[in-house]
């Protein structure tokens, strides 16, 4: 039974496309890539090559995706202030890191010391 079932499988993936599954297929390779690169895809051509069925699930993901990002947007204060207490001490860091690399030691610890004394709640 399991022999004959394989066969059946192997039989279908040896199918020749015809050739307008063969287009269909070339369009949606193309498609699949330009996405890859992150380029748009506009909804015309979506639609003209999706079935009626996966385009309206790219619709229903893509409304998924908007409400997400709607949520996300609402970030507790808690949450805003940490990120902006990290922003301030990447960039003290980067700074002292600037004055390090330019032979000013003592500027560039005084940076960092300050990174280090007003941001160690971040860590702990």
């Amino acid at each position: 039974m399991a022999n004959s079932i394989k066969k059946i499988g192997i039989a279908i993936l040896r199918r020749k496309l015809t050739a307008e599954e063969t287009k269909r297929l070339s369009k949606l390779e193309a498609i699949a890539a330009k996405l890859k690169r992150g380029e748009n895809v506009q909804n015309l051509q979506l639609q003209t090559w999706l079935s009626e069925d996966e385009y309206a699930q790219i619709e229903v993901e893509w409304q998924e995706q908007l409400e997400l990002r709607e949520e996300l947007k609402d970030k507790p204060n808690e949450l805003k202030r940490y990120e902006e207490k990290l922003r301030e001490a990447t960039f003290n860091y980067n700074r002292a890191e600037g004055y390090s690399n330019k032979g000013k030691h003592d500027t560039a610890k005084t940076f960092c010391n300050f990174t280090v004394e007003h941001t160690e709640w971040l860590f702990s």
